[in-house]
Order: structure tokens, then C-alpha cells, then sequence
């Protein structure tokens, strides 16, 4: 809020015209009640208020954000905390498919497809599902149960989705649209309770052809509120990823809950992520902005009103929707108050631009970033001649987005546009090289919930950064022999093993390890795949000429580095780089060792080492620094072959899973980490292949494939002759 006031007959009693209030602030506490039974909301298409169904209410997300700014937007950190929950109500009782149920999966024989379906796999349901773009296909399931039971649809939402037509036994349609902008979800939708007996359900496409209905499987369940337990396996453990919303979109004591309730208790691998757990910065941005001058003439008549219109852009401005401010003049107002004035008003009102007076002058400056901002309109919509303004336009100019990422165009779909679309001028932030407060709190309380239940957990970080800034001026991008960045499907920016690359992720580093101490593990840090990148740019090399590694190879060789154009060049015709290459690799991961284990005495350090992508004669020499990555420096060499995995390649996931002891690891430091794949992949055998060779611990990559595709717990083969297949 702001105050201004004058004084009669011109005395001067006032130290300054106008002051703006400060020292307030919200309650530490709120006690809110949410009363679902009375939820109003609006839909895109009606503005009027309807009462909003609750009646399958399974999760709320609130979304909380910092304070508004009266000047350019600064970053600041915030923090809810939310205790003493109640629940109350009907319906309240969590249940989940018991014994008994089942479910009918797409390919089943009783289901009964017209028109153009179509088949595909994935992380389904039995790894399949049935889709259509084809209004009026149809479905039906036909099935027989002995008891009273419930019956769900699995189904896909997304921004495509159609309107869908339900008719259970050839009863009433029911209809649901699963159309849901910008999302995409399996959903089980609930079809009710039915009776013992025959029943058939059919569903049906009630859309337009651009749109697509995927159809997963028809779920009979009997529902229980008790879930059973499975035998522990510290052996076993899985993967969790916070970049995907099996994570981030979950509470961390869920996912450890069920992680552990699943009985995989061995260590579990968690991968921080490559696009969401930093800081970042906009860079190159510039807001918006108009500068009105006022002017008021004197004498002023009694009770005159001053208003402006402000609107979103120039047609509203005009026709409407526009905001009003008005003002009532005061007999000593005069035009530099008069600015205070209506600064104070459309700050305490207005969310779309803030405002600042110098004199008689008004700056707005937009909200919105960059040219979001252009287009703003204001103008004055008195008519009082007293009074008259100068502005050169009536909508607000000068917003530029940032600086570019200066990747080139390579089209739509391109790995570079892709990238560029996803930073939109923002660049991770090096200057402040921690998790950011969403991170650090849910890793906080995963921690936590994993020390709880007497498990370990291994934090890794790649080499891969969405926001990474490619230039050549911030030097952390690895790149190839024409200088462009190697960019990432990700999408991403494969960082280098630069000065400026290795204090940026030694620091997140050693943030995780705090994080982990104070849950009351002891910091177990991993370098997940942080190697050179793997392939080639075509046509041009492999990715070792970014500017530090050059010139520390002109200052080790006196030369200059040979251009090597693939990973499937011969080794031996580039000496010199091979010997090299490794030793930055070593060189980084030393340094993050030892300033994790001087901050953190006992800390541990593994490497996960992808052997299918180092399966060539360069790779598996330059991606594998022998000096550091031994058995006295690190805790653990843990493996992966999710290519081998995918190519039904079981011998060369044996031969993986080897590699470890071949290097001279005795089984307490080896682990092995398989990529569950669908249901026809090798990687059920591979497991059971993993656990004849008594690693130390054996990670499935990861939780969210494990449960979506819906498989039976361990042990998942458990041959006991042949440790591979054939």
C-alpha cells in the first residue's frame, strides 16, 4: 500500500508526499477447510460458476506462489509446510484390488473389435494397448464373475483424447470425455458395482477422426483396504527418476512407501535428474513498458475523477474485458502526485504490469516477460480538460524474450529446436549451483523416508543439463570438430569435463550428500553415464573439441587433436587422444570424489557404466579412465546394457554384468542395473542371469515401468542350470 496526503493553505508539514507501507506480513499459519461437497469451478468453454463433481476425488494438488514484485522480477525462494490434516466424509477409505480380481487384457480373446483398431506396445498394461482414430469403432468385453464385484476401464488422457459412449449389458450410454489438454495419463475409470453373472461392456468412439481413443483393459476388482506383504529382497532393489512424474509428481514418502512395501529393499538407485532439479536464470530478457507524463491544471474542480482503462492488449482496451482505475482528485493534488497516485493504485490492483512514479511521470513496466508483455494497453478515459497525459502509444513495447540459445534450425522435430522450445531463454544457473527448493525438500523427505525404512539409496547425476547454456563464452558444453554443442534428445546439453563444468556439478554434488547426511544416511553419490558422449554428429566427429580439452592436448602434445570421425574408428590411428581422452574423465571424477569424502568423511562413490553404447574398440577405451575408476577408489562399478536388453541380446548382458569382475571387482562391489523393458524383453532373464553371480545389488530401472505394466513380484525365472539363454 501507498499513502500521500498534503496539507491546507500550503503549509508544508509533510517530510515526503507519498510513503509506501512496509513491515507487514501474512500469518505463519492458516487453517484451511476445503469443502468438496460445495466446489464451484468454470470450465474454458462457460464462465458460469457450476458445481464441481467430487465423487472420485484420489489426488489434490495445490499451487502456491512467491509474492508479487513491484519491480523487476527477482528470484526469491518460498516454502509451504502443511501439518495437522483431517480428512472427513464419506468415501474416505483407500481400497485396492484384492484377491479374486483380474483383469481382461486388450488382446483377449473375448474382446470384440469393429473398425480400424489398431495394436501397440509400451508401458501398458501387459505391455499392450488397442487404439483408433475412427468415430463409431467399438469395443466389447463379455465376461462372467460368481460374486457381487466392481469393474473399471483402463484408459489413456491426453490433449487428442475423444469423447467416449460406455453401455454396460445394453443399458443406458454413459458417457466420459477424456480429452485432457496438455497431459497425458493411464486412468482405471470406474464403471460402478454389478451383480454375479454374464456381463458385457462396450465402449465406443464418440469423437471426431482427429482424435484418438486408446483402449488398455477391462478390470473386474474386488476391492480390499488391507494390502498384503511381499517377501523382502534386499538383493533387488529399483530405480526412481525425478524428472518423471512417478517422482516429482508424488509425495517422497509414497514412493518410498511403496518401493519398500513392494519388498525391493536392497539400495536404491535414484537419479536426480537432467532437467528440473537446478536453479536457472533468464538471461537477455526485457520487459515491457510505457511511460505516461501527467499534467494538471489548477484550480481543479471539486469532486473530478480521473480514470484510466488498463487491458491484456489493444482490442480489449477498446471493446473490452478492461480494468477501470480511477482516482478522485484532491484540491492540492498536483501532477506529480497525481502519478504517485495512480502508481500506488495499480500496484495494489493489478496483477498484468507494476508501476513507478518519477515526478509527473508514470512508468508501467509489464509482468509478463519479454514480448508476452508487448500489447498491454492503457489510456485515460477522462474527459476532464483539467487534466491531460503524454504518452506516445497507448500499448506497452520494448519486452525482448532473451538471448537465444543459438542453436541452428534443424526443423520441426529436430533435436536443436526441440531443446531451444524447452529452455524458452532460461539457462541453468551456475552462479548458484544447488538443487532448487522443490528438489532439495522432496529429496529431503525421500531420504528420510528410505533411512526410515532400513534401506540405502544412491543419488546420480549425469553429464546432461536441459538448460545448460551451449555458448562458447560459458565453455561447458562438450562439442564437436565444426564447434557446434552436442545437443541431446533428452532434450539436453552434454556437459564437458571443463574447470567450469566440474565446480558447477561438484557443488550439486555436495549438496545432495547434505541432503542425505541429514536424513542419517551416509552420502553414496553416483556418476550415472558421465563419460564422452557416445555417438557421432554425422558427418562431422565425435564429440572431444570443445575449447579446455583442446588446449590441454596442444599443451600436453604440442599438436592440435586429429579429427576423429566415429566411434567405430580404429584406436590405434589416434594414439595420442586415446591415452588423453580418459584422463579428463578420471581427473573429474576425482575431484568430486575426494571434495565429497573431505566434506563428508566415509562418504561413498560408484560409476555406472553403460557397456552396450561403449561397445566399441574407441569407446571402451576412452570412456573407462583405469587409473581412477579402481577397486580402491570406488565403492562400487555398477553396469547397464539397456540396448543389449532391448536386442533380446542375453549374452552380451552376460557379458556386461562381467565386466565389473573382469576390471578386478570382487563381487561386493559390483551391481548391475537392467532396463525392465515390455513384456517380450529380455530383461526378466537377465535378472535372474544378474542373480546367480551374486552382485551386491541388482537395480530395476524403474519403478514407474514396473508398475504400469503390471508384473509379478520376484523371483521372476529363477533358472537354476543355464545362466544364459539358448
Amino acid at each position: 500500500m501507498m499513502m500521500y496526503g498534503f496539507a491546507e493553505n500550503s503549509i508544508a508539514v509533510w517530510q515526503t508526499p507519498s510513503a509506501a507501507f512496509s513491515g507487514g506480513g501474512f500469518p505463519t499459519k492458516y487453517q484451511v477447510t476445503l469443502n468438496f461437497g460445495n466446489l464451484m469451478g468454470t470450465t474454458d468453454l462457460d464462465n458460469t460458476p457450476k458445481l464441481v463433481p467430487t465423487t472420485n476425488v484420489r489426488k489434490v494438488r495445490w499451487t502456491w506462489a512467491a509474492d508479487l514484485q513491484n519491480a523487476e522480477y527477482t528470484q526469491t525462494e518460498f516454502q509451504v509446510a502443511v501439518s495437522n490434516w483431517s480428512v472427513s466424509g464419506t468415501n474416505r477409505l483407500y481400497s485396492f484390488s484384492g484377491p479374486g480380481s483380474r483383469r481382461i487384457e486388450d488382446d483377449d480373446t473375448n474382446a470384440v473389435y469393429k473398425g480400424s483398431w489398431q495394436l501397440q506396445t509400451g508401458n501398458y498394461s501387459g505391455s499392450k494397448t488397442h487404439f483408433t482414430s475412427s468415430p463409431g469403432d467399438s469395443c466389447t468385453l463379455a465376461y462372467s464373475e460368481t460374486s457381487p464385484h466392481q469393474i473399471y476401464l483402463g484408459l489413456r488422457r491426453t490433449g487428442g483424447a475423444p469423447l467416449i459412449n460406455i453401455t454396460v449389458d445394453g443399458g443406458p450410454v454413459m458417457q466420459t470425455m477424456l480429452t485432457l489438454a496438455g497431459e497425458d495419463v493411464l486412468i482405471r475409470y470406474p464403471l460402478g458395482t454389478f451383480s454375479a453373472g454374464s456381463h458385457a461392456v462396450t465402449i465406443t468412439h464418440a469423437g471426431t477422426d482427429a482424435q484418438t481413443l486408446y483402449f488398455d483393459f477391462l478390470e473386474i476388482a474386488y476391492p480390499r483396504s488391507t494390502l498384503p506383504d511381499f517377501t523382502a529382497n534386499s538383493e533387488l532393489a529399483l530405480a526412481t527418476d525425478w524428472d518423471t512424474y512417478h517422482s516429482q509428481s508424488l509425495p517422497a514418502e509414497r514412493t518410498a512407501w511403496l518401493i519398500n512395501k513392494l519388498g525391493f529393499t536392497g539400495r536404491v538407485n535414484h537419479y536426480v535428474g537432467a532437467l528440473w532439479f537446478y536453479e536457472i536464470v533468464r538471461t537477455g530478457t526485457q520487459y515491457a513498458s510505457l511511460t505516461v507524463g501527467f499534467e494538471l491544471a489548477q484550480p481543479i474542480a471539486n469532486n473530478a475523477v480521473v480514470t484510466f482503462a488498463l487491458a491484456t492488449d489493444q482490442t480489449s482496451l477498446t471493446a473490452g474485458p478492461y480494468t477501470e482505475i480511477s482516482h478522485l482528485v484532491l484540491l492540492d493534488d498536483d501532477s506529480s502526485t497525481m502519478a504517485q497516485a495512480f502508481a500506488g493504485l495499480i500496484n495494489a490492483g493489478s496483477n498484468l504490469v507494476w508501476a513507478s512514479a518519477n515526478g509527473s511521470q508514470l512508468m508501467l513496466t509489464a509482468r509478463a516477460m519479454g514480448t508476452a508483455g508487448n500489447g498491454i494497453g492503457f489510456k485515460l478515459f477522462s474527459t476532464n480538460t483539467a487534466f491531460v497525459v503524454s504518452q506516445t502509444s497507448t500499448a506497452l513495447s520494448g519486452g525482448v524474450d532473451g538471448a537465444s540459445f543459438g542453436l541452428a534450425d534443424d526443423g520441426p522435430g529436430g533435436l536443436n529446436n526441440t531443446l531451444t522450445a524447452a529452455t524458452a531463454y532460461w539457462r541453468t544457473d551456475l552462479t548458484q549451483p544447488r538443487l532448487n527448493r522443490a528438489a532439495r525438500d522432496w529429496h529431503a523427505a525421500y531420504f528420510a523416508a528410505i533411512k526410515n525404512y532400513g534401506m540405502d539409496a544412491v543419488a546420480a547425476f549425469s553429464t546432461e543439463l536441459m538448460n545448460a547454456d551451449p555458448s562458447l563464452s560459458v565453455g561447458i558444453a562438450q562439442r564437436y570438430f565444426d564447434g557446434t554443442p552436442v545437443v541431446l534428445n533428452t532434450p539436453s546439453i552434454q556437459t564437458n569435463f571443463s574447470p567450469t563444468a566440474q565446480a558447477y556439478w561438484t557443488q550439486v554434488y555436495l549438496d545432495v550428500a547434505g541432503l542425505q547426511t541429514s536424513a542419517g544416511l551416509v552420502p553414496y553419490l553416483q556418476s550415472g553415464e558421465v563419460q564422452w558422449w557416445y555417438f557421432p554428429s554425422t558427418q562431422v566427429s565425435m564429440p572431444f573439441y570443445d575449447t579446455y580439452t583442446q588446449q590441454q592436448f596442444t599443451a600436453k602434445y604440442g599438436t592440435s587433436m586429429q579429427q576423429i570421425a566415429s566411434n567405430y574408428s580404429d584406436p590405434n590411428a589416434y594414439p595420442n587422444e586415446v591415452a588423453f581422452l580418459p584422463t579428463l574423465i578420471g581427473s573429474y571424477t576425482a575431484a568430486i570424489r575426494w571434495a565429497l569424502q573431505q566434506a563428508y568423511p566415509g562418504a561413498r562413490f560408484e560409476v555406472l557404466y553403460p557397456t552396450d553404447t561403449n561397445n566399441t574398440p574407441l569407446n571402451s577405451l576412452i570412456n573407462f579412465p583405469s587409473s581412477d575408476w579402481t577397486v580402491e577408489n570406488l565403492t562400487c562399478l555398477k553396469t547397464e546394457n539397456f540396448g543389449f536388453t532391448g536386442g533380446y541380446d542375453l549374452v552380451n548382458c552376460t557379458l556386461s554384468m562381467n565386466t565389473s569382475a573382469v576390471k578386478g571387482f570382487p563381487n561386493s562391489q559390483r551391481a548391475h542395473l537392467v532396463g525392465v523393458g515390455d513384456a517380450w524383453s529380455a530383461w526378466l532373464k537377465e535378472v535372474d542371469i544378474a542373480q546367480s553371480q551374486g552382485l551386491e545389488s541388482l537395480v530395476l530401472f524403474a519403478l514407474d515401468q514396473y508398475c504400469l505394466v503390471g508384473y509379478p513380484p520376484p523371483p521372476f525365472v529363477k533358472s537354476t542350470n543355464s545362466s544364459r539363454q539358448g
